[in-house]
């Protein structure tokens, strides 16, 4: 089973959220610049995206993945496989690196990876792929995001040799009905199996997408019409076995 931590999806939101806003100071109150939020309706993305325009932004990331880590420490891990979204900016950074969420991954290895985003930022591959190992050494496996979305996410794969290949959720809709995206897809299948990489579709939504991911050989499958977000494993476990029973 994957769960997706620190995105859209992520089942700790409303935690990370409220750790957030605690330690900026978000309240009620808040500065005429800043947007209220509603932790219900509100994504991390949305609230790091204002905490940019505010000065201390270096230690605001940090912030989640603490709220993250409280929530992760008191479930079961069992068999799970938990994907973290991270921009490639923070690999480098050392409070990252010696963060207690790093240690508490390595502890438990096998059951967490890096969701590598904003490829953008990264300058020297050979560079960042030794950053990657350094991960890699404790037991951390890393995806490569938006697989398949342009030339940055191919020779990102070529260069960093990831563990898994996310499929952009461009490619995988409406993908029964259009025969080019099914080729595409079929080439990133194949590219996985040539590094040892296993592939993630994301974004199912219809039957008829999760079909032809099932037939085009894509190991592992995510999207609302399998489960939603939820704030307890036990729930999007019990969605996902409805939804395939």
């Amino acid at each position: 089973m994957i769960y997706i931590l620190y995105g859209s999806d992520s089942f700790s939101r409303t935690e990370a959220l409220r750790a957030l806003k605690a330690e900026l100071g978000l309240g009620d109150a808040m500065d005429s610049n800043v947007t209220p939020f509603d932790a219900r309706e509100t994504t991390p993305q949305q609230v790091l995206a204002v905490c940019d325009t505010v000065p201390f932004l270096g230690e605001r990331r940090l912030v989640v993945l603490e709220g993250a880590l409280r929530r992760l420490r008191q479930v079961d891990l069992l068999d799970r496989k938990f994907l973290l979204n991270l921009e490639a900016e923070m690999f480098g950074e050392s409070e990252f690196r010696i963060h207690e969420m790093v240690t508490f991954f390595a502890e438990n290895k096998g059951h967490f990876v890096f969701e590598l985003t904003e490829r953008a930022a990264i300058e020297d591959y050979v560079q960042f792929r030794e950053l990657l190992n350094e991960f890699r050494d404790k037991g951390i496996e890393v995806a490569i995001d938006d697989a398949g979305s342009g030339y940055a996410s191919l020779e990102a794969i070529a260069a960093l040799a990831p563990d898994y290949l996310k499929i952009t959720k461009g490619l995988v809709s409406t993908l029964s009905d259009e025969p080019i995206k099914q080729d595409l897809v079929r080439m990133l299948v194949d590219l996985a199996g040539k590094i040892n990489a296993r592939t993630i579709a994301e974004g199912i939504e219809t039957q008829e997408e999760y079909e032809t991911c099932r037939e085009l050989g894509i190991d592992l499958l995510q999207g609302y019409y399998l489960a939603h977000p939820q704030e307890e494993l036990r729930l999007g476990d019990e969605e996902v076995a409805a939804s395939l029973s």
